[in-house]
């Protein structure tokens, strides 16, 4: 016998071990390479290639936030950056999910990542993250995480942003339509 049982997406109700997590909509989201400026171009959009958000991810403001990138490998080298990426929006390579706690603590307007968990198999695949808790050993997005926009590019687009973060200063806009 079969029982059909509502369950609330809300974020705080828990059936067994687990916290329902919060309902997510988010019709548009893209993110520019603003410099350099010979550079510039659409990075990642939405309507596109839905996994170009982390999924969870938080809103900026109507009109993006305009930002310059910060590299961090790591939770640690972000914790390191202390100030350094305070109103700044964080690159890394790894799993956004990991530094999403430190870069909430350092001021950090958004992540960007180019993580792929086979990027040299499919180096043009944007990997899916769908894990946006505040700990980072945790999964649902529940009603007391905080909201932080998060965005995907390819490992490609991951070199080449690296590659130009390696030559100086690279300013990015980033505009989530999320709730």
């Amino acid at each position: 016998r079969s029982e059909i049982i509502e369950v609330p997406a809300d974020g705080t109700t828990s059936y067994g071990d687990l916290t329902m997590p919060l309902a997510w909509d988010c019709p548009d989201a893209v993110l520019e390479l603003l410099e350099p400026a010979e550079r510039r171009c659409v990075l990642a959009d939405r309507k596109l290639d839905p996994l170009a958000t982390v999924m969870w991810c938080g809103p900026t403001p109507r009109e993006g936030i305009d930002a310059e990138l910060v590299r961090a490998g790591s939770a640690r080298d972000l914790a390191a950056l202390g100030a350094g990426a305070r109103g700044r929006i964080v690159y890394t390579r790894e799993h956004p999910h990991k530094l999403k706690g430190e870069a909430l603590r350092q001021g950090a307007l958004g992540i960007v990542s180019s993580y792929g968990k086979n990027a040299d198999f499919a180096p043009d695949a944007r990997f899916w993250v769908n894990a946006w808790s505040d700990p980072a050993d945790e999964w649902p997005y529940r009603k007391d995480d905080h909201p932080l926009p998060g965005m995907l590019l390819t490992p490609r687009q991951g070199r080449d942003i690296e590659a130009l973060l390696d030559e100086g200063r690279v300013r990015v806009r980033m505009r989530v339509d999320a709730r």
